[in-house]
């Protein structure tokens, strides 16, 4: 008898955001145009897997709105699965005001207190649809949200481990929804769950409470995550695989805008996990998928497509292919 359908690749839960952005370099109250654009955390990691070439699905909710229906145009015309994606009548769906500036980096204000994602919660863990997936994602931005947002995060931890899924954690501190104080004990208690943690270095040291490399993944892995891992912008990135410490300098990007190329990290990341590839094998991807994110307006603008959940690496700078 068969098996039943192949399972999906990764599940992730998490607010879906509209973003209004001018193009880079253009201050916000000096903008005639703004661009739209669909971004959050946890969405920027399943377009990343989608573009992987792999299956990817979202747990999250949106508003009965214009901005809501933008999002589920968007994340459907990327191959996202949006069953999970409830539309709550009830609320707004979240935005966000950015700009980039080439001098002082980007700007963030959130339109989300009430939102339709913040009021995610146990009731929306669709378990039979999380036990179709192979891995599944969440990160801190989710668990900053609201009460029963922290409640759902560590509760679709548990529930995908429970169904054999591989948890993956983005610490992702947002120092806009939270304080450090509060966030802290909440990061660890996601941590505990995850199978993969990853960090960024200053954001790692302040759940952690090392700073040190050695001890930072020490801290990291005794969570009983087997991989860890801690980026650090255009510094190296440390990981340890099952106890060996690995070191994987960052190549140098043409960058026009940063945001979202942590995500686009992860997603390479997983996507290179579950298509079978050594962890070491898939950071490689990883890197370059994150540096290649940043050369585009937009959270998700820049990141590469692939196959199989191997991403195209094309050739040397200059290079034609034809």
């Amino acid at each position: 008898m068969p098996d039943g359908p192949p399972k999906r690749d990764l599940i992730v839960l998490g607010e879906p955001l509209l973003a209004l952005i001018p193009a880079a370099g253009v201050p916000f109250r000096r903008s005639d145009v703004l661009h739209r654009f669909t971004v959050g955390a946890e969405v920027n990691v399943a377009v990343a897997l989608a573009r992987a070439g792999l299956t990817a699905s979202i747990l999250g909710r949106v508003g009965d709105d214009l901005a809501g229906e933008a999002i589920r145009d968007d994340l459907r015309r990327e191959g996202v699965d949006i069953r999970g994606l409830v539309t709550d009548p009830q609320a707004f769906t979240g935005a966000l005001l950015r700009e980039v500036i080439p001098a002082g980096g980007s700007r963030v204000s959130y339109l989300r207190q009430g939102s339709a994602g913040s009021r995610i919660g146990r009731a929306d863990l669709d378990e039979v649809l999380i036990a179709e997936h192979r891995m599944a994602h969440v990160t801190g931005v989710t668990s900053a949200l609201s009460e029963s947002a922290r409640t759902a995060a560590l509760g679709f931890l548990q529930r995908a481990r429970s169904h054999g899924l591989r948890t993956c954690v983005g610490l992702n501190y947002r120092a806009r929804l939270w304080t450090a104080e509060q966030a802290a004990p909440h990061l660890r208690a996601l941590a505990t769950a995850s199978d993969i943690l990853i960090g960024e270095r200053a954001e790692a040291a302040m759940v952690f409470g090392a700073t040190a490399t050695d001890a930072l993944l020490t801290r990291m892995a005794a969570t009983g995550a087997s991989t860890v891992i801690v980026t650090d912008g255009v510094e190296p990135v440390h990981a340890l695989i099952d106890g060996h410490p690995v070191t994987i300098p960052v190549p140098p990007a043409a960058a026009i805008d940063v945001v979202g190329a942590g995500d686009a990290f992860t997603g390479a990341l997983l996507a290179g996990i579950v298509s079978g590839l050594p962890v070491r094998a898939a950071l490689d991807q990883a890197i370059w998928a994150g540096g290649r994110a940043t050369t585009a307006l937009g959270d998700w603008t820049g990141q590469p497509w692939g196959v199989g959940g191997r991403v195209i690496v094309p050739g040397a700078a200059g290079e034609v292919s034809r």
